[in-house]
């Protein structure tokens, strides 16, 4: 597109410059070339302003998205612990009310990770994998 933006343009002085000129074909030269240009422009900085955005948003996502899994994990942790008290007391309805207020925050939580996938995917899968191997070796 840029190629065609260029050779329009060397058309365009070309026609321009003739002893009889033509305004017309001038005209609908100048007119084409900054439609290509234009195009071409496009094309291009879209691509430059996504990969420029990513890098923006690349360090801050990272801390971020570590703190959303720990709010996850500890939401899960929270749960796990009233799960055990209904099972060993008979009174548990207000423990129900809030394990069921927390599997709600799950589902959120859960979803504001799904968004950082979206936007970061690499940084999150290398978050997931430095973090699997943590506890495999706190685990060991």
């Amino acid at each position: 597109m840029g190629l065609a933006a260029v050779a329009l343009a060397v058309m365009t002085v070309v026609v321009g410059v003739h002893t009889p000129s033509n305004p017309l074909a001038t005209t609908l030269l100048q007119a084409a070339t900054f439609i290509a240009g234009v195009a071409a422009a496009y094309i291009f900085a879209k691509d430059s302003v996504s990969a420029a955005a990513r890098e923006l948003v690349r360090p801050h996502a990272r801390s971020a998205f570590r703190r959303q899994r720990s709010l996850y994990q500890g939401l899960g942790r929270l749960l796990d612990e009233i799960d055990r008290q209904v099972s060993n007391k008979g009174d548990t309805e207000g423990l129900w009310i809030v394990r069921a207020m927390i599997v709600e925050q799950l589902g959120m939580s859960g979803d504001a990770l799904e968004d950082w996938r979206d936007l970061v995917p690499d940084e999150v899968e290398k978050l997931e994998r430095e973090l699997k191997n943590r506890l495999k070796g706190e685990g060991s």
